[in-house]
């Protein structure tokens, strides 16, 4: 703590903070242990000698325990004798100290200080580190320069609009420059903490120093840059500074490396993007319909993500897992078909001949081989889809190394799946995979494909209950959502069904309860609110 006055007092009034909250709970306890020792003393002094119990001894220890903590309590409270120290009523409203509070200690002086200590000069002056938001930029002139951005061989001319001009009557003595006293030389520079003495040369630069330069002049205010002209001007003037730097010191080498000439830059109005990009470029934008169906564009992403989590984990993983478990029946029976190698009239054969675990393996199969002519590609490709999660070789417009314009692409794919997977969780559907519906013996009962599913030449459904996903066109695939009695276009490219499948569960969750067609769409049923964050 300093040692000075100031410093005495501002001690002092901790000091004084501290005895008065202490004092005030030194009263509190004062007046409870008085109390309790008037209650015990008068049930004593009632007491006849001779009839004392041993109630009344320990009434005595407590009377005797309050006395003691009244006594101390009391010494606590006792003002302390310190040395008297003046305080001025503008001390005293600066820290915070009310009449109350005073105690003899501290003796309050009714005249206001009219003397002070002479200020410390400020080498860092509050006028030089102001910032202009003037929006009008300042008139300069050559004349006008500030001593910072002087070259070695210009005179100072001083401008009638500066604040420490010879024309201002504040203004100091200004110094003169000349062309044989501006020049720097870095052995010339003298510094010392002592005597602030800066010399290069002639000039002297002290806080205490007459001739020393203005804070206006070593620190000029910033300048509001408004338009091109303004900032090729302090560009200009910056670059001229430098070099006249750079010469002075003598660092040529230095400054080449490290203060580069600067060109004034060149503005040009940005162009409108009117390109509409590629299938590729247009897909990954945020639909429009998302805020009608509460899907939060900001999200799109995440819940991609998850839909493709859903369809890896909840159809693909399944489908191959029940792949595998055929051909390994298969192959334990020592027959030949396999399962993408035969037809399916001929697989269903050999799955019969196993019994009926084969036949219900079979079974489970079927609503999702059913759909495509090409066995051997849709089986194959489905193993590859299943492979490193999140459908990672998922290409919307094509399939595997061997696709062709004949062949199913992904984006069919995946659609006839997650129909398909669908109509075996619906009631009356074909069952398949833990589905509701029995097998049948011909061909699979599809609710969800025949009622949510449609493709062109075939007009989309309208209706206040339509709700399905139409293929506008094969080749590109695209799909658009039916919902009501409007069409909604989501997106184009690589993102299109991922997109419409996403809008087609938003707009099936707006039902009261999130159902398709009595399945519940949350963790009980089908959990495709999680795809969409609910």
């Amino acid at each position: 703590m300093s040692a000075s006055p100031r410093g005495a007092l501002v001690r002092r009034t901790i000091d004084l903070n501290y005895e008065n909250k202490k004092r005030a709970s030194a009263l509190k306890w004062i007046v409870i242990n008085g109390v309790v020792f008037l209650l015990f003393a008068y049930d004593l002094c009632r007491v006849c000698p001779g009839q004392t119990t041993l109630v009344h001894h320990v009434e005595l220890a407590l009377a005797v325990v309050a006395l003691a903590n009244l006594v101390q309590h009391a010494l606590s409270a006792l003002p302390r004798r310190r040395t008297r120290l003046a305080l001025s009523p503008r001390q005293q409203r600066l820290l915070g100290l009310r009449d109350t509070d005073l105690d003899r200690s501290l003796e309050v002086s009714r005249v206001e200080e009219t003397t002070a200590a002479p200020p410390t000069p400020d080498p860092w002056p509050a006028e030089a580190l102001a910032l202009s938001m003037c929006a009008q930029r300042r008139d300069t002139s050559p004349g006008s320069a500030s001593p910072s951005r002087l070259s070695p061989g210009s005179p100072l001319s001083h401008s009638s609009h500066s604040p420490h001009s010879s024309h201002s009557p504040h203004s100091p003595h200004t110094p003169h420059y000349s062309p044989q006293n501006t020049h720097y030389s870095p052995k010339s520079i003298h510094y010392s903490p002592q005597s602030m003495h800066y010399s290069p040369r002639s000039p002297h630069y002290s806080p205490h120093s007459p001739h020393s330069t203005p804070s206006s002049e070593r620190f000029p205010r910033d300048e509001f840059i408004a338009d091109r002209r303004a900032l090729a001007d302090f560009l200009r003037q910056e670059e001229a500074r430098g070099v006249a730097m750079d010469a002075a010191w003598g660092g040529a080498q230095l400054s080449a490396s490290l203060t580069a000439p600067l060109a004034a830059p060149v503005y040009q109005l940005a162009t409108v993007d009117t390109d509409r990009g590629t299938e590729e470029s247009r897909g990954s934008r945020s639909p429009p319909a998302c805020r009608r169906l509460q899907l939060d564009p900001q999200r799109l992403t995440d819940y991609d993500l998850n839909l493709r989590l859903w369809l890896h984990a909840t159809i693909f993983e399944r489908v191959v897992r029940e792949l595998a478990r055929l051909d390994s029946m298969l192959a334990s029976a020592g027959a030949e078909a396999r399962a993408g190698g035969v037809p399916l009239e001929r697989l269903q054969a050999a799955a019969a001949a196993l019994g009926p675990t084969g036949a219900t393996c079979f079974a489970n199969l079927l609503p999702f081989l059913e759909p495509f002519a090409d066995q051997r590609y849709a089986v194959q490709r489905i193993r590859e889809l299943s492979r490193g999660g999140c459908l990672s070789g998922y290409k919307w417009d094509g399939g595997s190394g061997e696709w062709e314009d004949s062949k199913p692409t992904d984006a069919e794919l995946v659609l006839q799946l997650f129909a398909s997977y669908l109509d075996t969780q619906l009631p009356g559907g074909g069952g398949g995979l833990g589905g509701t519906g029995g097998t049948g013996g011909a061909a699979v009962r599809r609710p969800f494909s025949i009622a949510h599913v449609t493709s062109a030449p075939q007009p989309a459904p309208r209706g206040p209950r339509a709700l399905a996903i139409h293929r506008v066109t094969r080749r590109p695939p695209h799909y658009v959502l039916a919902l009501g009695d409007e069409t909604i276009e989501v997106c184009r490219g690589r993102d299109n069904l991922l997109r419409s499948l996403l809008v087609f569960v938003a707009a099936a969750a707006r039902s009261d309860p999130p159902a398709i067609q009595r399945v519940h769409l949350g963790r009980a049923g089908l959990n495709l609110l999680w795809v969409i964050g609910r």
